[in-house]
């Protein structure tokens, strides 16, 4: 190869290629981005709440120069995925700094690959509980749990975590990557937490501290929703751009040069140049370089994959050709390039994660039992009532009452035990019954247990502020001996969703004790009749005196009326201490009490039949509800006898 060539060929990769200085700095592509934007909608649980998630598609080129415009601009897409995008895409041109936008739909399922876990707890760092504490400034403690479970890097995270206003404080007490402050976020108050990159698989965690007070057992207020945002370099919609299959113009300047040879008169050096002046880098795809006779003729060849700077030019390896005298060379120049495009796919996912309800959780409950003592030796059925009332603000989940049955006693059975539910007897697949040991022995404690878990999956769905539930069951207390009594021991809990520190409420009323009592009856009874001043009436008294050491419930005192007598009148008494022997009977006393005229004087509240003539005895009953130690019921009435 002759010198000159090779002056020649050094000239023209010179030209063709950037200066190496200013490669990183001046290499401009068009910026080709397919944007896609998810609007996810998740409960607190992670999982999609009614919200229907949102799928948009944005397809944009930037003319980011300055001063050039690119034109001719067509786009073939290899694949369209789950969009209402054609096939190909052209515009016309795009004018310097200019964006043109195409919007698209997304009809493909999104995903949301970036999990966010957040632990409440109003009682430690390691329970989670919803409840809070009346009358106290709670601590409420929050952490948030990032991780990507895709397999490519996740960019520009940001998670908002909106901070109601009923909390006082807000404290960042630990981050484990990124950045995180308080700020206010459309009007409200957040925390901001930043993290640039987050590699596949990774996990970072933000840890806070809220502060409120309680004063009104019915204060209810929201955790604070939680909204992240990420990009991930791939598309949801699975669209695909061959960046080979991209072609725009931009300004450019080609030329050729012809150059007669001294000692050869009508033969011409000619030599074809491109030059790039435009801010782009552009590639040259194809020079088509013939005279206009002979068109089948390329005088240029070009490498396919050579690459020009802004400023850049290219040349021709140069050619010899000959023409007429007195003419010039004509030739028919034709250059096929192209804009650089990058493209640039990415997904910006919004997640919005709801939030639930803080309350003050809280238990009344109490038991009772219908019988105030119990008889030694003997056997003797009592019924035990419990009443428990969500007295709060925050609905239960769980609910349970358990008491111990002492030795002694027997417990009931599981069918025996009647759970009613604001009134009305609540269905038994609510509820369990378990009875334990399961026997109907007396020897040792046995447990009474009703529980209502899971109530989230039942038809009352829950234990509401306001409900109550009423627990009633037999004990029988099986023949105790005299130093024996009946403790209460039960215990009510209760639980919110998800489940925290319980609520529990011991039930050990001292003054709930039940004492057995030796009961004997010891009694004096009596029968006297004495004879009036008008002839055939007659006085009938009679007396029973308790004189034992408790009291005598419900005592018949009994007298025969025979045939041919009629009562007129009678009266009940009752006297104070018993002195030893009944006192005298004022005959003058009773007859100002007892009704002693003829039958047509009787008082209305004595009984007809009793003041019919009858024929043949007739029983007379008296009924003396409660005798104290020491006192003496007195039941006086007279009669008439038949002439």
């Amino acid at each position: 190869m002759s010198k000159r060539r090779r002056d020649e060929r050094r000239s023209s990769e010179e030209e063709e290629s950037p200066r190496k200085k200013r490669r990183d700095v001046d290499l401009k592509l068009v910026p080709v981005t397919f944007s896609e934007s998810v609007g996810l909608f998740l409960n607190h649980d992670g999982e999609y709440a009614d919200n229907k998630p949102e799928t948009t598609g944005k397809f944009s080129i930037e003319n980011i120069s300055k001063k050039d415009r690119i034109w001719d601009i067509a786009i073939e897409l290899d694949d369209t995925g789950s969009t209402d995008l054609d096939d190909t895409i052209e515009i016309r041109e795009i004018n310097p700094e200019d964006t043109e936008e195409i919007e698209y739909k997304v009809t493909q399922e999104p995903k949301n690959v970036l999990s966010v876990r957040e632990f409440i707890s109003a009682l430690d760092e390691d329970t989670a509980s919803y409840s809070l504490i009346m009358g106290r400034r709670n601590e409420i403690y929050v952490k948030l749990t990032i991780e990507n479970e895709s397999d490519e890097d996740l960019k520009n995270i940001e998670v908002h975590k909106f901070v109601p206003s009923e909390f006082e404080d807000v404290d960042i007490t630990r981050k484990s990557e990124g950045s995180a402050e308080v700020d206010m976020i459309d009007g409200e108050r957040a925390v901001k937490w930043v993290i640039d990159e987050l590699p596949a698989g990774r996990d970072e965690t933000l840890s806070l501290k809220f502060f409120i007070t309680v004063e009104d057992i019915e204060t209810k207020v929201r955790s604070g929703k939680i909204v992240t945002k990420y990009s991930a370099p791939y598309l949801m919609s699975g669209v695909k751009l061959n960046p080979e299959k991209w072609h725009s113009y931009t300004n450019n300047n080609m030329y050729l040069s012809a150059d007669e040879l001294d000692e050869t008169p009508n033969r011409f050096e000619c030599k074809f140049v491109f030059e790039n002046t435009s801010e782009f880098v552009v590639k040259l795809l194809d020079i088509d370089v013939h005279d206009v006779d002979t068109p089948g003729k390329n005088f240029v060849k070009v490498d396919s994959d050579t690459k020009l700077s802004e400023n850049a030019k290219w040349s021709s390896e140069s050619w010899k050709f000959d023409v007429k005298e007195g003419t010039d060379p004509q030739f028919i120049k034709r250059v096929d390039f192209t804009t650089l495009a990058e493209v640039k796919t990415e997904t910006l996912t919004t997640v919005d994660i709801e939030d639930f309800e803080l309350a003050v959780a809280a238990l009344e409950a109490d038991l009772k039992y219908d019988a105030t003592e119990l008889a030694s030796y003997r056997e003797t059925v009592f019924n035990a009532i419990a009443t428990v009332s969500n007295t709060g603000g925050a609905d239960l989940n769980e609910v349970s009452y358990r008491e111990i049955i002492q030795s002694n006693f027997k417990a009931p059975l599981a069918e025996d035990v009647v759970v009613k539910y604001n009134g009305t007897e609540l269905d038994s697949s609510i509820y369990s019954v378990q009875i334990s040991p399961d026997d109907e022995g007396s020897s040792r404690e046995h447990e009474v247990l009703v529980e209502l878990k899971e109530l989230v999956d039942t038809s009352i769905e829950s234990f509401k502020p306001g409900d109550s539930l009423d627990i009633t069951y037999p004990i029988t207390a099986d023949r105790p001996a005299m130093d024996v009594e009946y403790q209460p021991d039960a215990l009510v809990t209760g639980n919110t969703l998800p489940a925290g520190q319980p609520i529990e409420i011991i039930l050990k009323p001292e003054g709930l004790v039940i004492p057995v009592i030796h009961v004997r009856k010891r009694f004096i009874t009596g029968k006297d009749v004495e004879a009036m001043s008008q002839s055939g009436k007659y006085l009938v008294t009679l007396w029973i005196q308790n004189t034992g050491n408790f009291e005598m419930l419900n005592y018949e005192l009994h007298d025969e009326l025979k045939e041919g007598s009629t009562i007129i009148s009678e009266v009940v008494q009752r006297l104070g201490e018993y002195q030893g022997v009944p006192e005298e009977i004022d005959l003058e006393e009773v007859v100002d009490q007892v009704a002693v005229a003829d039958e047509e004087d009787v008082t209305e509240e004595i009984s007809k039949k009793r003041r019919e003539r009858i024929k043949g005895p007739q029983e007379l009953v008296w009924t003396a509800e409660k005798i104290p130690p020491n006192e003496r019921f007195i039941v006086k009435y007279v009669i008439k006898k038949d002439k």
